[in-house]
């Protein structure tokens, strides 16, 4: 979504921010980030409305962006802020 990364390194927060790897496994349907310091983080990718219509292809597309700090998607044109990801995980 426009604007998302803005927003939220505006708001700051805890946790890693961080990663350094991204891929997305079309089996499981999740994406799964190593972040530094060695955590590993997944989420099924089409439990975001801005992915829940992506193919398969498209979402293996997902790369680092922001050195890390963003996971994203260039066909989709989609982005997102590793810490919103996780954020928002934790929540649901």
């Amino acid at each position: 979504p426009p604007g998302l990364l803005d927003a939220v390194a505006a708001q700051g927060g805890r946790g890693e921010r961080r990663a350094t790897r991204v891929t997305h496994d079309a089996a499981s349907g999740r994406v799964t980030l190593d972040l530094r310091g060695g955590a590993t983080f997944a989420f099924p990718a089409r439990a975001y409305s801005w992915l829940q219509g992506a193919q398969d292809v498209d979402l293996q597309q997902v790369a680092l962006l922001s050195g890390g700090e963003a996971i994203g998607w260039e066909a989709l044109d989609v982005q997102a802020h590793v810490h919103a990801v996780r954020r928002r995980s934790i929540r649901n």
